[in-house]
């Protein structure tokens, strides 16, 4: 099964939520001596033991015969966790094999993969927006900023422009406001994006100029 150990912990405990005591992990289906498959998870509830395999996504048919061949295999009850069924035909066949499945909502169960998608979706992102060259920036603009980059907090941003704090505060969300800083997040990432900006400009020779 291509899943990870976190999958099967994660749908362990989902098991034991529902009352089921949780026997064993990654049992081997065996006929005589020859290994015949390989089932995620053995629990048992009320008398009754269920072979359990856990999916990443939708249950398909070949998911449904493969829990339905182990289990019957095993001499166990079949019980598949999943995200529902892949379409009609699937679930039709479950109810016909008699393969239980748990549903789980889709932030269950996530693979490695899609969470490396995800981050690499959300950096690139974070990544397009610190290196954005804002448009239409004056060199009053360029000076706030670099008071910005050089005030490690808004407080000491305060002092060096000689305002108040919620007047420095005005004048970082006018800039927010204008596109030029864009992250979400605290002074601290607007810092951040702030000197990254005034780096890009000095290396095209941008810096300086009104």
């Amino acid at each position: 099964m291509p899943r990870g150990v976190t999958s099967e912990h994660v749908a362990k405990t989902v098991l034991e939520s529902l009352g089921y005591q949780v026997l064993g992990l990654r049992h081997k289906v065996m006929i005589g001596d020859v290994e015949a498959g390989e089932i995620d998870i053995v629990a048992e509830k009320q008398g009754v033991k269920y072979a359990v395999e856990v999916k990443a996504g939708r249950a398909s048919l070949t998911d449904i015969r493969q829990a339905y061949s182990n289990a019957t295999a095993a001499g166990m009850a079949p019980l598949i966790i999943a995200k529902g069924y892949a379409d009609e035909a699937a679930r039709a066949l479950a109810e016909k094999l008699g393969v239980k499945l748990i549903m789980l909502p889709e932030y269950y169960l996530v693979t490695p993969e899609e969470i490396r998608e995800a981050m690499e979706r959300a950096l690139t992102d974070v990544l397009a927006e610190l290196f954005r060259i804002p448009q239409d920036l004056t060199r009053e603009d360029q000076i706030l900023l670099e008071k910005i980059s050089s005030s490690p907090t808004l407080e000491k941003l305060a002092e060096k422009l000689g305002v108040d704090k919620s007047t420095a505060g005005k004048l970082l969300g006018d800039l927010k406001r204008r596109k030029i800083l864009t992250l979400k997040g605290g002074y601290q990432t607007l810092r951040l994006q702030a000197t990254t900006i005034l780096i890009i400009l000095r290396i095209l020779g941008l810096a300086g100029e009104p």
